[in-house]
C-alpha cells in the first residue's frame, strides 16, 4: 500500500506500508516481495521524500500457525484497518498538507486503538482505586486556579484556590491512608487463616511487580561474552 502526500514548497512525501514474508514463506514469494518493493521505489518521483512503514523483522516460529498467533493476526488486522482508513483520505474536501497530515495521524491512532487497544497496568495502587474521585478533585482545583488567573487581584478567588489545594491534599492523604489500612488488614487476615496465596498477592501489591535484570558477564578484556 502506498500514498503520496503533498508538502510545503511543492514537495511530496511517498509513504509505503509493507509486511515482509515470514521465514516459512517460499523463496519465490520472498523474491517477489522485494522485487515489487524495488520496482515501487524505482518508480517513485526522484524529488520525493520516501518513508517505508512496515515489518521487515519477519521471524516466525515453525511451530506457530496463523490462528494461534495473536500478534501476527493483530498486525494483519492493523494493516487492513489502516488501509481502509487511508483510502478514505482521498474523499477530503480540502486536501491541504495540514489536513492530510491531521487525518493521517488520526487514521493511525484510530486503527491502533481498534486493533490493539491500550496497555493495561498490571500493578494497581491507591491512586487507581480512587481514580474518578481524584480526577474530580483535580478538576475543581483546576477550575479554581483558572478563576484566580483570570482575576489575580480578587482576594475571594485567591482564597478559593488555596482552599481547593488544601482540600485536594487532605483528601488524597485520607485516600492513601485508608488504602494502606485496608491492605494491611487483608494481609494480616490472610496470614492468620493460612491463606498464603492471597497473602503473597497482597505482598506483591505492596512491593509492586518484580523486575528481572540480567547483567552480561564478559572476560577480562570485555570482548567475549561468557555464557557458561
Amino acid at each position: 500500500m502506498s500514498m503520496r502526500l503533498p508538502l510545503d514548497k511543492n514537495q511530496h512525501l511517498t509513504l509505503f506500508s509493507v509486511y515482509a514474508p515470514t521465514l516459512e514463506a517460499e523463496p519465490v514469494e520472498k523474491d517477489s516481495f522485494y522485487s515489487e518493493l524495488g520496482r515501487l521505489l524505482t518508480n517513485t518521483h526522484a524529488g520525493d521524500k520516501v518513508l517505508i512503514l512496515g515489518d521487515f523483522n519477519a521471524r516466525f516460529a515453525a511451530y506457530s500457525i496463523y490462528s494461534s498467533s495473536p500478534s501476527l493476526k493483530g498486525r494483519v488486522n492493523l494493516s487492513k484497518d489502516l488501509e481502509k482508513n487511508l483510502n478514505a483520505l482521498s474523499d477530503l474536501d480540502n486536501p491541504t498538507p495540514e489536513n492530510l497530515w491531521d487525518n493521517l495521524k488520526s487514521s493511525i491512532l484510530k486503527s491502533s486503538e481498534v486493533t490493539h487497544g491500550y496497555t493495561k497496568r498490571l500493578h494497581r495502587d491507591w491512586f487507581d482505586e480512587n481514580n474518578q474521585e481524584v480526577l474530580d478533585l483535580l478538576a475543581q482545583k483546576w477550575a479554581a486556579h483558572q478563576a484566580h488567573l483570570a482575576q489575580p487581584s480578587c482576594t475571594a478567588k485567591k482564597a478559593s484556590f488555596r482552599h481547593a489545594c488544601t482540600i485536594l491534599q487532605s483528601k488524597l492523604r485520607v485516600m492513601q491512608n485508608n488504602w494502606w489500612e485496608d491492605l494491611a488488614r487483608i494481609t494480616q487476615q490472610c496470614a492468620d487463616i493460612g491463606d498464603y496465596r492471597r497473602f503473597y498477592e497482597a505482598l506483591k501489591t505492596v512491593y509492586g511487580p518484580a523486575h528481572q535484570i540480567q547483567s552480561p558477564l564478559r572476560n577480562s578484556d570485555g570482548q567475549q561474552l561468557l555464557t557458561e
